[in-house]
């Protein structure tokens, strides 16, 4: 164990000097954890970790709770935990208002009564000060990871193309910004892999043909497509994302890196060496990626689920491009979809 350790670290050592450092980067989507209602103390961890990592902006995005989530929050909590920090935070609003009314509104009960509350919120979350809507869902996958006091971490599923999501898009265009979303895709019905089984039904019915109406909807619509390079599913491989950017102008992905060889829908290997086909694909396409960790803050560190890593991952597949690329990955292409003027 001590053996491969001291491997681990030598070569990661000629990994970094071998290529350029990594720049800092901006993080698209982090949360508080609802658990831990201490959100000024976990901000607090937050900076810490910004610090030590090399993170030089933090968005924090509620997570897409569910009406199963026994606690929430949304723009308002976080604007007020954040008060002048705003040189280092910034924030995204929806997933606890939201991403609730979509879950909750069946497709044919969406009257126009519905659709102005809707926008009326849309409204409030923008005037709050937040630079998109998030986290919102359409397809949302138990996690064993995820599970706190034994009870699993919700499943959630609603057409992609609901109506309320395509209003969404209409108001994110219209309002000039953008959608953080988390779609875990299934390109073919398939029975439901034996480490999912908790909490998700048997059968995970294709999903990606509702997912592409909803990206054409409204082409001026930037939708950040949440946790690309970790994804449950294994579906989200390098050769479906070509298929996807390629034909879907205005998708855009987020990195959520984990280490998992030889698991094709992971860009790091269990070394930490980027993969060529997924170097490839950034290569390829490096307008259209961003960074985040997706890490559960909680008052103390470690955080007690989720990703506990992405953010030292982050940078390590950073460190492994070439310094234009790595820049756009690591802030640049965040400023332009999110209108940032400045690191």
């Amino acid at each position: 164990m001590k053996r491969h350790a001291l491997f681990f670290s030598l070569l990661f050592a000629f990994v970094h000097s071998a290529g350029a450092e990594a720049p800092k980067f901006i993080d698209t989507q982090a949360q508080f954890d609802p658990a831990d209602s201490a959100f000024k103390a976990s901000l607090e961890i937050m900076l810490k970790e910004m610090h030590r990592v090399g993170i030089s902006k933090t968005f924090i995005v509620p997570p897409p709770f569910s009406f199963k989530t026994p606690r929430t929050y949304d723009a308002e909590e976080i604007a007020r935990v954040i008060g002048d920090k705003k040189d280092r935070f910034a924030f995204l609003g929806g997933g606890g208002s939201l991403n609730l009314t979509i879950l909750e509104t069946p497709a044919g009960k969406v009257t126009p009564k519905v659709k102005a509350k809707f926008r009326a919120r849309c409204e409030e979350i923008l005037a709050l000060g937040a630079l998109g809507f998030g986290e919102v869902t359409a397809e949302h996958l138990s996690l064993p990871n995820m599970k706190v006091d034994g009870s699993n971490h919700f499943n959630n599923s609603v057409e992609a193309d609901h109506p309320l999501l395509l209003l969404l898009a209409d108001i994110a265009a219209e309002k000039d910004v953008p959608i953080d979303i988390h779609f875990d895709i299934f390109p073919v019905t398939m029975p439901t892999p034996e480490r999912l089984a908790s909490g998700n039904p048997p059968i995970l019915k294709e999903n990606q043909p509702a997912f592409e109406r909803l990206l054409s909807h409204n082409p001026k619509a930037r939708f950040n497509w949440a946790h690309v390079g970790s994804d449950p599913a294994r579906q989200r491989t390098p050769d479906l994302m070509r298929d996807l950017l390629t034909r879907h102008p205005n998708l855009y992905s987020a990195f959520r890196v984990a280490l998992n060889d030889p698991i094709p829908t992971v860009p790091l290997d269990n070394q930490g060496i980027l993969k060529p086909e997924w170097r490839k694909l950034i290569e390829d396409f490096p307008d259209r990626f961003t960074m985040h960790t997706d890490i559960f803050y909680v008052s103390t560190w470690p955080p007690r689920r989720g990703p506990k890593q992405s953010h030292e991952f982050a940078k390590r597949l950073l460190e492994q491009l070439p310094p234009d690329i790595a820049r756009k990955l690591a802030y640049e292409n965040a400023q332009r979809i999110y209108k940032l003027k400045e690191l």
